[in-house]
Formats: structure tokens, C-alpha cells, sequence
């Protein structure tokens, strides 16, 4: 295990030291071409071979308090008849002396014939866990603080079947370990799996409608999946699981200055599901206002909109709603004793053409709320 962690820290330094380089060497480095101009939904009408975006990082949310680092943004583009792909990569330390290192991608193949996301993802991750269920708001008195470490690798490769309709192949592994909590603790892995640790491996099955024109902050068009993972032990972990999900979001260009967006979300878990991989609810995503995890279960689903408006032409707002319910039988996921958010937020266009923005959003929930700085919106 302490290999594991050795590993991870000296590829901290060795990213860390080439995203300042790549920074330092390829910023101004991007070449606009005016003339090629694209009709096709979905497309800049500026093509460009590379773009970097190197970003000091400083922010706020109730998982982490204050944090802070460095965020390399690439944009770049294959040719004319794909949309634009991002690669990032971020170093994180927050006030409570978690670090988090994310690397994600998205490419957009030759006329999008193929894409191809993923990530890896470090975390030493010192945390608040609430116990498990949808009834955990006024039982404050179960929230544990738990320290843990964890590694993930996610990536998926999907090929065009039809116009927008794509079809493919997913892997996630995911591991948690070095878990640390109260002697006392409530909580074990006799009634919560996972607690002391997990491995889980898993493969699955992805079917994509993607007509957004930008993925970073989409303003029309529509994005539907339905994807499993099959974790089991014949694929290197030690969980054995299976998770599918659905994500539906439509978005809708009302004037000039207004997108309204919407989504639903489902996920649905069967079988021994560690507790770091349980549907949940909170975060800076999904139902902002509850803390990331504040309700988590085998299954939940989650329903929310959001209306942006640019006043002008770097600097918009945004307000957004949501219900969402977690539940440990599927029979229990009825729309009663839901939980709701409500908030509002600035956004600040950092590229104009590419509609790449920061936001700053302020929301609230049922004795709860939360306060986010991010990159891209939240969907």
C-alpha cells in the first residue's frame, strides 16, 4: 500500500513540473484560421490548432473550504468536422489538507467518427461521511469524519453508429484505501461495505446521442446515456456490483443572451456497493446546496434546470433548482420526502469563442447550503 501511495506522490511531482512546463512553453501558441467557417450545429465557426489555458486555481466549497493550485487547460481541435476536444489537468491542495489530482480528456476523432473521455484520479481525501440514506437530515449526530486515499482510472471509447448516435465500450477501476476513522465509529463494514476499503473493477456498455455544440457549456442541442459497469472480482477487484445509468439533458437557446438547461439523472445500483461508489447527492453538480455525499444510497435520481443569461459579453448569471431522492429499494424511489436546492451564480467567459467560462455559485437546501467556484457548468 505505502508503494501504492510512494508512486502516486512521485507522479504528483513529475505532473506538476510538466504542467508548468507545457504552460510556460506553448502559451500563445495557438493559431486562428478566420476563413474556415462552419455551418454544421455544434461547430466553432473559428477553428484553431491549439489552445492553452493555464489558470491559478482558488476556491471554496464545503467538502474542501479554501483550496488551491493550478489548472492546465488544452483546447484543440482535429480538424473542421469535429467539435473542439479538452485535456486538463489540475493539482488541488484544500484547507483541510486534502489533495486531489485530476487529468480528464475528451477527443473528438476525424468527423467524430470516434470519442474518447476519461481520467485518472488521485485524492487523499480527509472527508465527512453522513451514514446511508435518503432520512439523514436532522440526524446530524451520525456524521463521522473519515480520512482515506483513493486511486481511479475511468476511460470509454465510442464510435459513431449513426448521425449523432454513438455505441462503445467503458472500464473503471477504482480503489480506496489508507482508511482512517474514530475508534468509536458507528459505522463498519458490517453495515456499511466498503468502509475499511475497496477495489472495484468493472466493464460495461455505453449507448450516446450527443448533438451539444459545446461540451464545456452547452447552449443548444441534446445529450442522452445509458451506460452499465459490471464490477467483479474476475476483473481484478474485490467488489462484485452492478451500476447502470441514465443522463438526460436538453438545452434550449431562448434569445440571443438566454439558455435554459435542463436534466435527469439515474442511477441505479445492484448487488454490494461500496459506499464511495453509492449513488449520492451534493457536490457542485448535482443538486448544488447539500454537501458532496450528504445523501447517498443503492440508488437515486435527480431532476434540475438552469436558466443563464449574459449581460454582457464575458460576464453572465445563472439561477438553478433541483429535487432529487436517494433510496436503497427501487420501490422507494417515489417522487415523496424528495430533497430540494435551490441558487444563483456569476459566470465569467474566459474564451468567448470557445464559450468557456468560470462559475461562481451561492445555493441552498434544507438546513444546508454551499458556495462553488468551478470551471464549465455544472451540466
Amino acid at each position: 500500500m505505502n508503494k501504492i501511495a510512494n508512486s502516486c506522490y512521485l507522479w504528483t511531482v513529475i505532473g506538476f513540473v510538466f504542467s508548468i512546463l507545457i504552460s510556460c512553453a506553448s502559451i500563445g501558441t495557438y493559431a486562428q484560421t478566420a476563413k474556415d467557417t462552419l455551418t454544421e450545429a455544434g461547430k466553432d465557426t473559428n477553428v484553431f490548432k491549439m489552445k492553452v489555458l493555464p489558470l491559478p486555481t482558488l476556491y471554496y466549497t464545503p467538502e474542501t473550504k479554501t483550496a488551491f493550485g493550478i489548472l492546465n487547460l488544452f483546447l484543440f481541435r482535429v480538424n473542421t468536422s469535429a467539435r473542439v476536444s479538452a485535456i486538463d489537468f489540475s493539482i488541488v491542495y484544500t484547507q483541510r489538507k486534502q489533495l486531489l489530482i485530476d487529468p480528464t480528456y475528451t477527443i473528438f476523432t476525424h468527423n467524430e467518427n470516434y470519442i474518447i473521455n476519461g481520467g485518472f484520479v488521485y485524492s487523499k481525501f480527509p472527508d465527512y461521511f453522513f451514514g446511508v440514506g435518503n432520512n439523514q437530515i436532522d440526524q446530524t449526530h451520525t456524521r463521522e469524519f473519515i480520512a482515506y486515499k483513493t486511486i481511479q482510472f475511468h476511460n470509454r471509447i465510442l464510435r459513431k453508429v449513426h448521425k449523432r448516435w454513438f455505441a462503445g465500450l467503458q472500464y473503471q477501476f477504482y480503489k480506496v484505501f489508507d482508511v482512517h476513522f474514530d475508534a468509536n465509529s458507528q459505522y463498519n463494514e458490517g453495515n456499511v461495505a466498503g468502509f475499511r476499503g475497496s477495489t472495484s473493477s468493472g466493464l460495461g456498455l455505453i449507448l450516446l446521442y450527443d448533438s451539444r455544440d459545446n461540451v464545456l457549456s452547452a447552449s443548444r442541442g441534446g445529450y442522452l446515456e445509458f451506460s452499465n459497469l459490471y464490477y467483479n472480482s474476475r476483473l481484478g477487484g474485490n467488489s462484485h456490483f452492478h451500476s447502470y445509468k441514465l443522463d438526460l439533458r436538453k438545452y434550449y437557446t431562448l434569445t440571443k443572451k438566454f439558455t435554459l438547461a435542463t436534466q435527469v439523472l439515474v442511477n441505479i445500483n445492484e448487488g454490494e456497493t461500496p459506499f464511495k461508489q453509492m449513488a449520492q447527492l451534493g457536490g457542485n453538480k448535482t443538486l448544488r446546496g447539500y454537501y458532496t455525499g450528504r445523501f447517498r444510497d443503492n440508488h437515486a435520481w435527480v431532476i434540475q434546470g438552469e436558466l443563464r443569461y449574459f449581460l454582457f459579453p464575458r460576464v453572465g448569471f445563472a439561477v438553478f433548482g433541483g429535487v432529487g431522492k436517494v433510496a436503497s429499494k427501487l420501490s422507494e424511489m417515489t417522487p415523496t420526502d424528495v430533497k430540494g436546492a435551490v441558487g444563483g451564480g456569476i459566470r465569467v467567459r474566459m474564451l468567448r469563442k470557445q464559450n468557456f467560462s468560470i462559475r461562481l455559485d451561492v445555493a441552498g437546501g434544507r438546513k444546508s447550503n454551499g458556495f462553488y467556484v468551478s470551471v464549465a457548468e455544472a451540466f
